[in-house]
């Protein structure tokens, strides 16, 4: 019998700190720093949202242009995904 070994879900705790927040995975015992934005962003994606919807949570916190908000998405995911936070 052939047994396959499933990755492990990673469960992350998020902490507000004075410095913006932490976000830490205790399975591999990593942590991050993120600011409020890069919070939304990750939140909005790890909650089942788009890039789209990243971007629109942006705009709807910061009043910031859709296109700016859109390029801030895309730049914060490259971040995320190196660090395996998405």
């Amino acid at each position: 019998m052939l047994f396959r070994k499933t990755p492990r879900r990673h469960e992350y705790t998020t902490v507000p700190t004075e410095y913006g927040h932490v976000m830490l995975d205790e399975s591999r015992g990593q942590y991050w720093h993120l600011n409020d934005s890069a919070l939304t962003v990750t939140r909005s994606l790890r909650d089942g949202g788009s890039r789209d919807d990243a971007a629109d949570a942006l705009v709807a916190s910061y009043g910031i242009e859709r296109g700016v908000a859109r390029r801030d998405v895309d730049a914060a995911c490259e971040t995320l995904q190196k660090v395996g936070l998405l």
